[in-house]
């Protein structure tokens, strides 16, 4: 190419490859697993599947009667965020026991900058 001069760097470093787990998935899968064991519990714990069904839930010593929906809410808010927590729990051991894989390698970083002797008018020059 006539007019263009490249001007070149070339640098040579270290750096270290890993893999590490993603965070988001291990805490959907937390928050997946909570639900499951939210709504075994709140079926087993109010007179099994047949109760539930016919929205017959035990009344409480208080004598309130809660329905399937709001027990399995309140167990919801409370056993979710602890999914959530194990999730992110179980990725950062998953992380630490990982570690010891770690590798460092040589990147080779180069840029290549082209500058135009003769620029066309109006364009703009980079400097």
């Amino acid at each position: 190419m006539e007019g263009m001069e490249p001007d070149q760097s070339h640098e040579t470093s270290l750096a270290t490859v890993r893999r590490v787990p993603r965070y988001g998935v291990f805490m959907a899968l937390g928050a997946v697993v909570a639900v499951i064991v939210t709504l075994v519990l709140t079926i087993s714990g109010s007179g099994g599947l047949s109760a539930v069904l016919n929205d017959q839930l035990p009344v409480s010593d208080t004598g309130v009667h809660y329905s399937f929906g709001q027990v399995l809410g309140f167990a919801l808010l409370f056993l979710v965020p602890v999914g959530v927590a194990l999730g992110a729990l179980v990725a950062v051991l998953i992380e630490r026991l990982t570690r010891k894989n770690d590798r460092v390698v040589r990147v080779d970083h180069e840029t290549i900058i082209e500058v135009d002797e003769h620029p066309e008018p109006g364009a703009p020059t980079g400097r």
